[in-house]
């Protein structure tokens, strides 16, 4: 056997199979593998609404109303309006899930925590600029680390015990008292203090800092060429290329697409949206002719 193939048998498979295995990279491809149905509609909502044929435009508002787009947009407040708390309860309760502890618990609790970081508005809504594809760093660090926490002290002495013949929601819901109590406690508090240094909030600062520089790394040339290779070269030694870098792929790339989604909402046409290199782009134009990728 060639001496190359037997070093990447020998060392690079083992490590790649342990990545693509680990259980949080897992739950956050989970996470977002199982937002892909509201996100698949909701692409099609703002399509709808924004297609640029003029007779269509014209049919529809002679036939529904001025308000014929209205059904479009609540679709996009359910799905791309409030990405980031879909993608938190998934994430957190797949995570909880591979733990074997209560996972339902867990996500409400990491979506719970993640309203807490999230800025309001002036009449106490939570703001969409954070809801939606921007709070998405935000949410998957919420979901791994309020999910860690969580099954520390469920699966710790501190819970309270109930007797033998209580329903089975009930006694979940007692163990996991405490444990959230703390959690929002400690979150609420770390909250005070960012914005007492900051005068913001951690959306603000992670965006700044890690986000923003991943997006704009993400959309050139080179990036896509690396995950490109990356993919077929984990395919070349049997590894599924697609699943080991989904969670990479997703939290870059998808904000990419919501804010070329949103844009083209606002009016922007099809050639004008800044963002080329997105998830669709790669599935389309690198990813189609991999079979092995939909397997």
């Amino acid at each position: 056997m060639n001496p190359v193939m037997q070093w990447m048998e020998k060392h690079f498979i083992p490590v790649a199979g342990r990545i693509g295995s680990q259980r949080h990279l897992v739950a956050v491809r989970d996470g977002f593998v199982a937002i892909m149905p509201l996100i698949i509609i909701g692409s099609f909502a703002v399509l709808i609404n924004n297609l640029p044929i003029e007779f269509f435009q014209n049919f529809m508002l002679n036939t529904f109303g001025e308000g014929w787009k209205t059904l479009g947009g609540n679709i996009w407040d359910g799905s791309f309006a409030v990405l980031s708390l879909l993608v938190v309860a998934g994430i957190s309760y797949n995570l909880a899930k591979s733990y074997d502890v209560d996972a339902l618990s867990a996500a409400l609790l990491a979506v719970a925590c993640y309203i807490i970081f999230t800025p309001t508005t002036d009449d106490w809504g939570l703001s969409y600029a954070w809801t939606g594809s921007q709070g998405l760093f935000v949410g998957v660090l919420t979901a791994i680390v309020v999910t860690e926490l969580f099954r520390l002290l469920y699966q710790s002495k501190f819970t309270i015990k109930m007797p033998e013949g209580v329903p089975s929601g009930v006694v979940k819901s007692f163990r996991a008292l405490i444990p959230a109590t703390v959690i929002l406690i400690l979150v609420s508090g770390l909250q005070m203090l960012i914005a007492a240094i900051t005068d913001g909030s951690i959306h603000e600062l992670v965006f700044t800092v890690i986000q923003q520089p991943l997006q704009v790394l993400g959309d050139t040339l080179p990036a896509a060429l690396i995950i490109t290779f990356l993919n077929q070269h984990l395919w070349f030694f049997g590894l599924h290329g697609t699943n080991i870098l989904g969670p990479v792929i997703d939290s870059i790339y998808l904000p990419l697409l919501e804010e070329n989604i949103s844009l083209f909402a606002q009016g922007t046409s099809a050639a004008d949206v800044p963002y080329i290199v997105t998830k669709p782009f790669l599935d389309a134009y690198v990813f189609m002719g991999c079979v092995n990728n939909f397997v």
